[in-house]
């Protein structure tokens, strides 16, 4: 069984539970899956969940690494939240 202790990828534990776990299992599973910090976040917040697709969403959110693209440094010019908008 695949397990998640919160310093790997956490797509390679997603990716493993769509090939290895039902979906209708996947909540039950995950609570022996997770360790750490991921168990202390999904034993707060599995009551939220109804299906897998948002909890797999928010796992990356979580967990995932960001992805950063930085196009130009803010000026010091303009109002900040427009450049952080863009």
């Amino acid at each position: 069984m695949p397990y998640y202790d919160g310093l790997t990828d956490v797509d390679k534990l997603l990716d493993a539970f769509e090939r290895e776990v039902l979906e209708k299992h996947c909540f039950q599973t995950l609570d022996w899956a997770l360790r750490a910090t991921p168990t202390r976040w999904w034993g707060m917040h599995k009551d939220n969940f109804d299906d897998c697709p948002v909890y797999k969403k928010m796992m990356r959110v979580q967990f995932g690494h960001p992805q950063v693209w930085l196009t130009k440094k803010y000026d010091r010019r303009n109002d900040p939240c427009n450049h952080l908008a863009k």
